[in-house]
């Protein structure tokens, strides 16, 4: 497919035209696109002219792009949901860029990247919160929470009983430990929780979740720290359960189920693992 097809029509079907999104923290350097540093989405490496395959995965961390660069793939295009690889661990801050020599190799080997942050964690069929819902088995009933002015996290239902239940559901739902912060009662009442995949232990959230009666929080990242520390004490004091399955494990479900959509346009895709960092969990 003719690349500048398809990046406007992605542009169009996932509406970017009507979110906002901020990667002023990124260094930003003459490979990116004029529109991505104006924007901070869409297309921001513009490298081919055709897109014979599609792949997609959450970061562009070391180990997936040096994958995808090893497969020898060309004139292709790489769809992330965020710009810039995270490792809670790394320090001073969380948030890594893709290095030079691996931002030459993509460009040799005529491979794109295309970014969609927002327009994946609002609410929508292929959202980074209603994908994990369904990844779950938990019947959805509403949304809750905006992010950049949209709604992004999920109320819902779930079969399972306990906190304990839904946890040893969600890590074999994963493949790997999650971690539980009981700060409230075990059981689920009328099995009602909510989630928001990512990082969405936030102190606004807490409020919103007490007056909605849910004491059963799903989310991405739950690492006490000195950022998290007042969400955690809201947890508490709301006597709200919360449940990490890391970054990348709670977002990666809206990056599988992207193949779907390229599928449809007769594109084969193929989404890249990665190794979750468990550290998120605290």
């Amino acid at each position: 497919m003719e690349a500048e097809a398809l990046c406007t029509r992605l542009d169009r079907d996932f509406d970017l035209a009507h979110c906002r999104d901020d990667w002023s923290r990124m260094s930003f350097t003459n490979y990116y696109t004029d529109n991505f540093r104006q924007h901070y989405m869409g297309l921001m490496l513009d490298y081919a002219r055709e897109f014979h395959q599609v792949f997609t995965a959450v970061f562009p961390s070391a180990a997936v792009l040096d994958r995808l660069l090893e497969m020898d793939a060309r004139d292709c295009l790489l769809v992330l949901h965020h710009p810039m690889h995270w490792d809670i661990r790394n320090k001073p801050s969380p948030f890594i860029a893709i290095d030079e020599s691996r931002l030459d190799a993509l460009r040799n080997q005529r491979i794109s990247l295309y970014v969609m942050h927002t327009p994946l964690d609002r609410s929508g069929p292929y959202s980074t919160t209603n994908t994990l819902a369904a990844a779950l088995d938990i019947d959805k009933t509403g949304d809750f929470c905006e992010y950049f002015g949209w709604p992004c996290g999920v109320i819902g239902t779930t079969t399972c009983r306990t906190t304990g239940q839904l946890a040893r559901t969600a890590a074999a739902t994963v493949a790997h430990r999650v971690r539980i912060w009981p700060y409230g009662d075990d059981l689920i009442d009328d099995g009602l929780l909510a989630l928001i995949a990512g990082g969405g232990n936030d102190p606004d959230v807490y409020p919103q979740l007490a007056a909605l009666d849910i004491h059963t929080f799903v989310t991405g990242i739950t690492a006490r720290n000195e950022h998290s520390q007042a969400a955690h004490d809201l947890a508490r004091k709301h006597r709200i359960n919360l449940i990490g399955l890391t970054h990348y494990s709670s977002e990666k479900f809206a990056c599988i189920a992207l193949c779907k959509y390229f599928a449809r346009l007769d594109l084969p895709c193929l989404f890249l693992p990665d190794d979750p960092v468990l550290e998120d969990m605290g």
